[in-house]
């Protein structure tokens, strides 16, 4: 009996010791199969994967069956296999039910996000990325283990593929910040995805050296795709001589890991090497070779993957090819061709015949080929002179606006949508030229309207989606999530102002906190979009306002409009008035440009005891921008003026034909970013309550101090602000916290202080405060998470507070411009320094004519002519004193707390008058 026992024991003995042994075998050739992934010996990677699945599925050890087919599906990815990948991600999948294991479960579903986005089943893409951050909500454990890490690169990834790229931006220094946890991890994938968002975002220099640190990495198992894309930042900075030796390195590198046994054919990378060639061939004007690089490529891609981001991309490559010979046939066959490869279901030989917008499967491609397609429409109408040919162009140009519109409104982030705008901004101006062309062929009003339509779409899109934005989520957003959005913007403008203040050795700890609260804000937001239909369908609906509407609206019968857009050989001034609408166009050269920046510099320079020497450039400005439109506006004493490019740094009120014939002198001026903001600021009732603010008070030696020197004092600065009157705070009192504790409840905000503008970075531009704390300055950031959509006017009376960088289609990056995006109605605003005596005086005055009921136009325009006719203008004789103040927005009057109780105490006294006459009435009667 003895001996059966230990006949038992040693076979049971044995059996384990088969285990052990099985499962050391397994965990050898698991790390077998990572060493040569990350070495780039796929071959012998796959190899040993599917050894390391075959013992687990022995062992019926199914949690170690699902991480290893993961292994294979991201292998399979590299390949270029993505519908392989997929299978074999929900092969794990289906094996959940036999194991439970958060940290895999999260494995999987992150993975299966990217491998569907690669498929362009954004839907399937959307459900996993979802299942994902769920169970990182969830399990602290999987927040904290290696997975992790490759779900934000993921994230990363399908932001990139969506163009996004300041959240790809994000969630690629998110995995930095974290990469250090994992030895084995593939620092030079990281590295290559930054500089690849960065080479889209044309800042070449920056993307260059993120890829050779790509390619010095200890890490690197895709070496040959990272040359490639170091090949095309080479030719983008024109280097052409490296880009082709850098092609040939990767050629290189590729068949010797073939020779060597580390990799079979990769299709993927074959693809992208010849197109590589094709886009070196065409920036060099070898056209037939480069066709014959993108035939080659389109083989391989059509044998990849008939449609799709590769396939569209290089059929828009060949299409290009064809209108730099003068081909526009040919070029529209070939666009016809991206399109349909570019759309899930769209089949169409006709190059008249148009997609929809829906089963987009790569919108930038898409969008690109609109583009191109409408342009060769313009160059076969050149060619034919056939009307419905500029009518297809005309029709494709709105097709793509309408792309674009969409594109810009699913981006979260003001950069992002900045970007995206200034980069895309040709679309308009070829949409107006076009429309312009089929105006004069037809006299059409529709194509006039066509033209407003265009150019309103053109206006400040980023600021309009935001104030739009904040409308909406009130009406379909529940309280409660509002108010964690709020929390989370209030930390991320606490943290970027830490960050902006701080020694730039001291910032690391606070930008890892910065990077995380942005990727929860951008995860709140996905979630308004996916769980509130409401929300998502009014965000993405389009609108516009036809002309009637806005005439209606926004003109009274003395009032015009005057619209002012610029391309590189014309300008459009388009005028609408109660009983007129007309576009005039006039040739500019590069000339006219120079010629605004010119008297802008010569205006914003402090003339000393100089003279003013601006007449004869200021005629001329005149001429070209308003003799064409005074007959439209003879009869007006009100401009509303909306600019475009450098004439946003003009103030139009100094333009005189003749000297001191200002056009102040005429028309009372306002300015404004676009239509729709000035409408849309009429949804919310104003306060009228004012409060005023003077930090820097007190005497000083120098005569006609500036407001652009922060700390000193200025002396005009006590009396202005008790002038003005409402809540004042002085000195001590006027701090940063006691400004953000009273705002939201005035109406009328006036600042009497120091500003300064920083054109490199405008989050860094700021208002000062008094200096009780280090956290004096209200920085640029901080301004876009007030809440002023109570507030009517805010009056800005310190320097440079409506300058700044300029951006195309957006206008200037300004104080002024972050204080309309927090809500307010109108702001007075300086171009350049402010003078400390002369600010004081036209900032009082326009108190008193607004107290008296004037518009804020008017009121501004009362107050500097009563200064060019008052004393000071003897010693301050020069439009740099009084021409920078200008009014950006609503020029309605003001709604004053003494006007409104005058009101109440009218209605009191006729209601008394009305009871009195009752009673006398009815005693007369009886």
């Amino acid at each position: 009996m003895q001996t059966k026992y230990r006949l038992l024991m040693v076979v049971l003995l044995c059996y384990s010791l088969a285990v052990i042994a099985q499962q050391n075998v397994a965990v050898n050739y698991k790390r077998k199969a990572d060493s040569s992934f990350l070495k780039g010996n796929i071959k012998d990677a796959e190899r040993w994967y599917h050894q390391v699945v075959e013992i687990r599925r022995q062992q019926k050890k199914f949690a170690e069956v699902a991480f290893a087919l993961t292994d294979l599906a991201a292998l399979e990815l590299t390949k270029g296999n993505t519908l392989k990948s997929v299978q074999l991600g929900r092969s794990a999948l289906n094996l959940l039910p036999k194991f439970q294991n958060d940290t895999i479960e999260f494995r999987i579903v992150s993975y299966l996000s990217i491998f569907y986005d690669g498929l362009y089943k954004r839907d399937s893409a959307d459900y996993f990325a979802d299942k994902a951050e769920a169970l990182i909500e969830k399990s602290k454990l999987v927040q904290t283990r290696d997975e992790a890490l490759y779900h934000f690169l993921n994230r990363g990834l399908r932001a990139l593929h969506q163009n996004d790229f300041k959240l790809a931006d994000t969630y690629f220094q998110k995995t930095l910040s974290i990469s250090h946890r994992v030895s084995t991890f593939d620092i030079g994938v990281l590295y290559n995805n930054m500089a690849l968002s960065l080479f889209y975002q044309k800042k070449y220099d920056t993307s260059l050296k993120y890829y050779q640190r790509a390619l010095t990495s200890r890490i690197n198992s895709n070496a040959e795709r990272v040359w490639l894309n170091l090949a095309e930042c080479y030719l983008a900075l024109q280097n052409f001589q490296a880009a082709f030796k850098t092609i040939n390195v990767s050629w290189k590198k590729y068949q010797l890991n073939q020779i060597e046994g580390k990799t079979t054919a990769n299709l993927q990378f074959e693809q992208r090497y010849w197109r590589a060639l094709g886009v070196y061939y065409k920036a060099i004007s070898q056209l037939p070779k480069a066709l014959d690089s993108f035939q080659l490529s389109l083989q391989i891609s059509k044998k990849n993957n008939p449609k799709g981001l590769e396939t569209a991309d290089i059929l828009g490559q060949m299409a290009q090819l064809y209108t730099i010979q003068s081909q526009p046939r040919k070029a529209l066959a070939f666009y016809q061709k991206a399109l349909e490869a570019g759309h899930r279901y769209f089949v169409s030989e006709d190059f008249y015949q148009n997609p929809d917008l829906n089963n987009i499967l790569v919108e930038r491609e898409f969008f690109l080929s609109l583009l191109g397609k409408a342009s060769a429409f313009s160059q076969l109408h050149s060619q034919t002179h056939q009307e419905k040919d500029l009518e297809a162009a005309l029709e494709t140009y709105q097709l793509a606006i309408k792309l674009a519109d969409k594109m810009r409104l699913s981006y979260q982030s003001p950069e992002a949508k900045l970007f995206f705008t200034e980069n895309h901004y040709s679309v308009y101006e070829q949409a107006i030229q076009v429309a312009y062309e089929m105006y004069k062929r037809t006299h059409k009003l529709h194509y006039q309207n066509l033209i407003f339509d265009f150019y309103e779409k053109s206006r400040a899109a980023t600021l309009s989606d935001i104030t739009r934005d904040a409308d909406l989520k009130p009406k379909t957003i529940p309280a409660k999530l509002l108010a964690k959005e709020k929390r989370l913007f209030q930390q991320i403008a606490s943290l970027k102002a830490i960050i902006q203040q701080i020694d730039s050795l001291n910032t690391k700890k606070y930008k890892v906190q910065l990077l995380d609260k942005e990727l929860e804000l951008e995860l709140l937001t996905e979630r308004f979009e996916r769980e509130f239909p409401a929300y998502f369908q009014l965000k993405y609906a389009t609108h516009s306002f036809n002309q009637n509407y806005i005439k209606q609206q926004l003109l009274s019968n003395d009032a015009a409009l005057v619209e002012y857009f610029l391309t590189p050989t014309q300008l459009y001034i388009l005028v609408l008035t109660r009983e007129h609408s007309q576009v005039i166009v006039q040739g500019v050269d590069s000339s006219f440009r120079k010629s605004i920046l010119q008297f802008r510099t010569l205006l914003s320079q402090n003339p000393g005891s100089k003279m003013y020497e601006g007449e004869q450039s200021s005629a001329k400005l005149y001429t070209n921008l308003i003799t064409p439109i005074i007959p439209l506006i003879s009869s007006k004493k009100r401009l509303i003026i909306v600019r475009d490019t450098e004439l946003n740094y003009l103030p139009f009120e100094v333009l005189a034909v003749k000297p001191d014939d200002y056009l102040l002198k005429k028309y009372a001026i306002s300015y404004a970013y676009s239509v729709s903001l000035l409408l849309d600021s009429l949804k919310t009732k104003p306060y009228s309550s004012r409060l005023s603010i003077a930090p820097f008070v007190g005497r000083t030696l120098n005569k006609g101090a500036f407001r652009d020197n922060p700390l000193v004092p200025l002396p005009a600065s006590e009396g202005e602000v008790k002038q003005i009157g409402g809540d004042v705070y002085l000195a001590k009192e006027a701090t940063k916290k006691h400004f953000l504790e009273q705002y939201r409840n005035h109406g009328i905000i006036h600042f009497a202080t120091h500003a300064l503008t920083n054109d490199n970075d405008p989050m860094r531009s700021f208002i000062a405060f008094y200096p009780d704390s280090n956290e004096y300055r209200l920085f640029t950031n901080e301004l876009y998470d007030l809440n002023l959509s109570h507030t009517q006017l805010v009056v800005l009376s310190a320097c440079e507070t409506g300058a700044g960088k300029l951006h195309r289609g957006e206008g200037v990056m300004s104080l002024a411009r972050a204080f309309a995006y927090a809500g307010t109605r109108s702001v007075v605003t300086t171009l350049w320094n402010a003078n400390d005596d002369v600010t004081a005086y036209i900032s009082t005055k326009l108190h008193v004519y607004l107290n008296q009921g004037l518009t804020i136009d008017q009121a501004l325009q009362r107050a500097k002519l009563d200064f060019l006719s008052s004393h000071l203008a003897r010693r301050y004789d020069h439009p740099y004193y009084w021409a920078n103040l200008i009014l950006i927005g609503r020029t309605d009057s003001i709604e004053t707390t003494a006007k409104s109780h005058w009101k109440w105490f009218v209605v009191l006294c006729i209601l008394i008058g009305l009871a009195s006459g009752y009673y006398l009435w009815r005693k007369q009667k009886n």
